[in-house]
């Protein structure tokens, strides 16, 4: 059974876990054993550890270490990028460079139409979910604003249990606002 004491007893674990003596840890994650090949010296550090390290959330610069730092290059092979345009303009984490760049447009867009007029916008989109399914965003949209209830809530699941995926923590890092407003959007729409 889901409990909110489970999550923070998780989080607590993973965040309080044992480091590696000299401070330095080496992934052994999936994305680093499959890179391996990349820096076979570097991998190997990472079975004599003392206390295995299995996810430094680092897949784009397999395989990983907690030493320095570099970000990865981001780009697009469509000439209109949408999800990753502002990120591929340069950086969005500041609140006046996201307005600046057009940020906060399609809420204002939202807030001058109905929420059934944007849940069936979205469902003619066919923009789907990026889980396994592939669920169409419409349809769940439409079944949220369908509820009677005074509660409901909006779930931001940035979850990248995939080996290798990062692309959720690089939108969040790099256009934070983005998913701000996409979120505003979902909770007008839906009534969240």
């Amino acid at each position: 059974m889901f409990s909110k004491r489970n999550v923070v007893d998780e989080i607590n674990s993973f965040y309080a876990s044992p480091k590696a003596g000299n401070g330095v840890e080496y992934c052994s994650g999936t994305a680093c054993f499959v890179a391996r090949s990349m820096d076979p010296a570097k991998f190997s550090k990472s079975s004599m550890q003392q206390v295995r390290t299995y996810c430094l959330g680092k897949c784009y610069e397999a395989p990983s270490s907690s030493e320095g730092s570099s970000s990865p290059v981001i780009s697009a092979k469509t000439e209109n990028p949408v999800v990753l345009e502002n990120i591929i303009k340069g950086s969005a984490r500041t609140l006046d460079r996201y307005v600046e760049i057009g940020g906060f447009r399609a809420l204002r867009k939202a807030l001058d139409m109905k929420p059934s007029e944007i849940v069936d916008e979205v469902d003619r989109s066919y923009l789907r979910g990026r889980g396994g399914a592939g669920f169409p965003t419409g349809k769940k949209w439409a079944s949220v604003l369908s509820q009677e209830s005074v509660e409901k809530y909006i779930v931001v699941n940035a979850d990248e249990g995939d080996p290798g995926a990062y692309i959720d923590r690089m939108l969040m890092e790099m256009d934070p606002f983005r998913l701000l407003e996409a979120t505003i959007i979902a909770g007008y729409a839906t009534g969240a």
